[in-house]
């Protein structure tokens, strides 16, 4: 089961462990983190945008799925900046969700 480290607003961490393949705005909002998700986690904004440590080897080591067409679209400046309703982890990683 993956562990993803969400490093807060006021620089606290929160650690979790969620199942594998689940998005990190599911996760986050599955234990109380705040995310906001304007369009419902479809990938039609940026208000879940995070940044995830290390995006390139993470996604290298299939620890979180690639950026797709959706982010792209939405000017998403991946491997670290990422739609958090659109990635999906698979392994351990640290995110990080960006302040609007």
């Amino acid at each position: 089961m993956p562990k993803i480290t969400f490093v807060l607003q006021d620089g606290q961490t929160k650690v979790i462990e969620a199942p594998d393949g689940k998005t990190i705005l599911q996760i986050a909002l599955d234990n109380g983190i705040p995310m906001e998700h304007a369009c419902g986690g479809n990938g039609f904004c940026t208000t879940c945008s995070c940044e995830v440590q290390d995006g390139e080897k993470m996604i290298a080591e299939g620890k979180v799925s690639p950026v797709n067409d959706k982010e792209v679209n939405m000017g998403v400046q991946g491997p670290i900046q990422r739609l958090g309703c659109q990635t999906q982890v698979k392994g351990e990683i640290t995110v990080k969700p960006v302040e609007l």
